[in-house]
């Protein structure tokens, strides 16, 4: 078939605009900074509303930090001691996550860091210590916290006018640790299932602890963020050293995700699209690139950002609006960032479907 020169050259502007469109960067990349006078940064949490959370460090010490594209990142007090680490944070910039409680000690406890308000302890199960990783919007923080005898670790559920409630293990026994909770209060994390082994779980207020079981030759396995859908993702061992990321969904179990390559791999986080995020080893020698799994195919971030300069390592969190935060090197140092998608060109796509009905009239 002849095509005019005219045809030629539309063709060639449509096909042109195409591959810019697909060259386009997938995300903007929002460099998180670090608490003033520091230079170390970690973005561990993001928010419904794209708000962060995470820790900066002098290298000695380190605080829990709020972060937000006006006022940047800002620490928090400490509950006493000289250090503090953020691993949650709402909608309504409630920061959680775990400090020493004395500058002479090695104690940790949870704590909640309201918008405005001093840092409150959230106390302990009647041990020693305690640690929030992940609270939602509703306020319900999740964590483990020691017992009176601190022989065992347990997950727990804290609620305004309630406090800290310990949701038990899947053997009835042992330890249990609680990462990750949904808009609608279900939990995942770890805890002795059969001897010594851990076993993912999801916790349901009323039901209690299901075992999501194994996959493989599967050892340890942990769960580390859960969807507003039920869905986990995490990491398991093989071989006792060896991390793999998994996907856990109702009637489709547990799912492997591939890394960039067949090494160590991990995965934090997961939206209500079913996109997962973490990071994934590319050498045997302790190199990282922070990864998402779209529809199960792993991808690395850092071709997908709008500058250069970027390594980014890990990927900690991610938002229904599908932002990701995490931890990469820029200028040699490590610091916190989110990524915000890049909306889909509606002139793109206008110019394509015009561009097919041009073809389709020249063809009658």
């Amino acid at each position: 078939m002849r095509v005019s020169s005219r045809g030629s050259a539309l063709g060639a502007v449509f096909f042109g605009v195409l591959a810019v469109s697909m060259a386009t960067p997938q995300y903007i990349i929002e460099d998180m900074g670090a608490v003033t006078g520091w230079n170390l940064s970690s973005g561990n949490a993001i928010a419904s509303n794209g708000l962060g959370g995470g820790s900066s460090s002098d290298g000695t010490v380190s605080r829990a930090t709020r972060w937000d594209p006006v006022n940047g990142m800002k620490g928090v007090d400490t509950l006493g001691g000289k250090t503090a680490f953020g691993f949650g944070v709402n909608a309504s910039n409630t920061l959680v996550g775990y400090s020493r409680i004395d500058p002479n000690t090695f104690t940790n406890h949870a704590f909640r860091a309201l918008n405005g308000n001093p840092v409150q302890d959230l106390g302990t199960l009647g041990g020693d210590f305690s640690e929030a990783h992940g609270i939602n919007d509703k306020g319900v923080i999740v964590g483990n916290a020691s017992h009176s005898n601190n022989a065992s670790s347990r997950a727990f559920v804290w609620k305004d006018g309630v406090g800290m409630v310990d949701i038990g293990t899947l053997n009835g026994s042992g330890n249990s640790n609680a990462q990750g909770i949904n808009a609608g209060g279900q939990v995942t994390g770890s805890a002795n299932a059969s001897g010594n082994l851990k076993h993912a779980f999801r916790y349901t207020e009323g039901l209690g602890m299901v075992d999501l079981g194994t996959i493989q030759s599967s050892e340890d396995l942990e769960g580390r963020g859960i969807s507003g859908t039920g869905d986990v993702v995490g990491r398991y061992v093989v071989n006792g050293t060896t991390f793999r990321a998994f996907y856990y969904k109702d009637g489709g179990g547990l799912t492997q995700l591939n890394g960039l390559i067949d090494f160590d791999t991990r995965a934090f986080g997961v939206n209500d699209s079913g996109i997962a995020i973490g990071t994934s080893a590319i050498d045997s020698n302790g190199h990282y690139k922070a990864v998402v799994w779209n529809g199960g195919t792993v991808m690395d971030l850092n071709p997908l950002i709008d500058k250069a300069g970027w390594n980014l390592q890990s990927a900690n969190g991610i938002n229904d609006a599908g932002q990701i935060v995490g931890t990469g090197i820029i200028e040699g140092v490590a610091h916190g960032y989110r990524l915000t998608p890049v909306p889909e060109p509606a002139s793109m796509l206008a110019l394509g479907l015009g561009f097919g009905v041009l073809l389709k009239r020249r063809r009658k």
